[in-house]
């Protein structure tokens, strides 16, 4: 017997050391600091901003150190004149020659393109930190309806296994008494019916409950098991506070529609600018462009001598050079360049009205859900307060044998029924509540990255 309650209490003490509370708020922070994709925005930026230091560069100068080593050898026996032929050389002589140059290049002007590149480098950074902020707005979305599943299959469970178990005991009330022949066997079958098709159903929601701690537990990056406890939204006397205390009891329509500051609008407004620049620049690249050098030698040579050659290497020399490009012809393909920014600058413009028309749906329908939560939340919270009132009432005639055991069953699963369809339609108004809270949630956070 002492080894019996050993193992007992044993057990007892493992599960409770591996149960946990899983909190809504505190799932939400782990979600945030574990995405994946957050993550992957996040070094996006990253990148962007090196490509703004890129384009800037382009202002400076180039500066850089070159080195020569060359050995030129006559073929034939006769010296021949030093023949200069566009930019090579070619000697007349067997010749070592050596030189050192400190080179410095500047593009002197090509009619604005380095400022288009430096545009396009700071719109794609506005695209990245809208792009980030959309996945951050989404995760929180699906988020909060993945703990808002886990949490309605917990609470379904919960109750579930206490109607199982009064089931059970009608069950058993039923045997008894078609035992002593105070009632028909289809009665008792009937109840026999009822606890396999229960248990049934409740493993079915267990297995569908377990998949779902798998989901949470992907985004989180947490171990959960089904021991562990969810804890509910935070629910306040007045209504469903969120989070972000946006909602209190609802909002009206015309609060949520705020385009023009959602990401998807500037992640495309950003796109389509980028676009422009580059059209600009292609168009530029038709035009005279100036770039300036200058160099600076050292330099020695000698006729027979590799080493000798640098007896005389002090001698020295300075060039300045500004040259002009112009582009004539080039088969076209600065005008196909053209042509094909053109149509990604419309098909951007048609994705853009698909995706704010697919926006606007979106907050339309959180809108009427948010709209129709508020209008149950009082009537939710009246309904659940009256039946656990009623559950409290008839545990007490149960107590006082006011009330036959079989009625009181009947009752409580009734009761217990209606409290699980209450529960629910709480937590899917919360859910409601807090997306239409977090639609523009961070409209005024882009740029500030």
């Amino acid at each position: 017997m002492k080894r019996l309650i050993l193992i007992a209490f044993s057990l007892l003490v493992t599960n409770c050391a591996y149960s946990k509370t899983i909190s809504w708020e505190e799932t939400l922070n782990q979600i945030k600091e574990n995405s994946y994709e957050l993550q992957i925005s996040q070094v996006d930026i990253d990148i962007s901003k090196t490509q703004i230091m890129n384009a800037r560069s382009a202002y400076f100068p180039t500066l850089g150190v070159y080195a020569y080593n060359e050995y030129n050898k006559n073929l034939d026996n006769d010296n021949h004149q030093t023949t200069y032929i566009g930019n090579e050389i070619i000697y007349g002589d067997n010749i070592y020659q050596n030189a050192v140059s400190l080179g410095l290049n500047y593009n002197l002007w090509d009619f604005g393109i380095k400022g288009d590149n430096l545009k396009i480098a700071k719109n794609d950074n506005i695209s990245k930190q809208a792009a980030y902020y959309k996945s951050l707005r989404d995760l929180e979305l699906n988020a909060v309806e993945l703990y808002a599943k886990a949490l309605t299959q917990y609470k379904e469970i919960l109750v579930k296994t206490e109607i199982l178990e009064i089931q059970k005991e009608l069950y058993s009330i039923k045997s008894r008494l078609n035992e002593s022949g105070q009632t028909d066997k289809t009665k008792a079958v009937s109840e026999n019916i009822k606890v396999v098709e229960l248990e049934n159903y409740l493993d079915k929601l267990k297995n569908e409950y377990s998949k779902t701690l798998k989901d949470l537990a992907f985004y989180s990056r947490q171990e959960y098991n089904e021991d562990d406890t969810l804890a509910d939204f935070n629910i306040e006397e007045d209504g469903f506070v969120p989070v972000n205390n946006v909602l209190k009891a609802g909002v009206e329509q015309n609060e949520l529609l705020n385009l023009e500051q959602s990401p998807e609008f500037k992640i495309y407004e950003a796109e389509i600018e980028k676009k422009n620049r580059e059209l600009l620049i292609t168009k530029k690249k038709n035009l005279p462009q100036f770039t300036f050098s200058t160099n600076y030698y050292l330099y020695g040579s000698d006729n027979s001598s590799y080493s000798h050659s640098y007896d005389n290497f002090g001698q020295r020399g300075l060039k300045f050079r500004i040259t002009t490009y112009l582009p004539i012809f080039d088969g076209l393909k600065n005008k196909s360049e053209r042509d094909k920014i053109k149509l990604e600058i419309l098909r951007l413009e048609i994705e853009k009205e698909q995706k704010l028309a697919d926006l606007t749906r979106t907050f339309e329908k959180i809108s009427n859900d948010a709209s129709y939560s508020k209008r149950q939340l009082e009537n939710n919270k009246k309904m659940l307060d009256l039946v656990v009132s009623n559950i409290s009432m008839l545990d007490r005639l149960d107590e006082n044998k006011l009330i036959d055991k079989e009625s009181y069953l009947n009752e409580k699963i009734k009761l217990l029924n209606q409290k699980m369809e209450v529960q629910s339609s709480q937590i899917n108004d919360y859910m409601a509540s807090y997306k239409a809270g977090i639609i523009n949630k961070y409209e005024n956070e882009i740029g500030n990255i």
